[in-house]
């Protein structure tokens, strides 16, 4: 919920091209308010995306951990909130 208030406020949900959850009652559909497609994790890591913006802020040591290798093939992790941060 609030990562959809974030993209709403911020009007830039033309340069999301998907948003990855861990939820399958998700997939195939499309965060409301800005319209972008959800998708399974699997899909992002296999489309191998130079930038992840991380919406699930809270989890992001996790998040962090488990997209070691995404991470070691180059993808740059962007994180808004609480303040912005860039992880390598």
């Amino acid at each position: 919920t609030k990562a959809g208030v974030l993209l709403q406020y911020l009007n830039r949900s033309q340069y999301l091209v998907g948003i990855a959850d861990r939820n399958p009652q998700k997939y195939g559909l499309q965060m409301p308010g800005v319209w972008v497609p959800i998708t399974d994790e699997s899909t992002m890591r296999k489309a191998k995306p130079d930038v992840v913006l991380g919406l699930a802020w809270s989890f992001k040591q996790e998040m962090m951990e488990r997209e070691a290798e995404l991470r070691s093939g180059g993808t740059v992790f962007v994180w808004p909130l609480p303040e912005v941060t860039i992880s390598l």
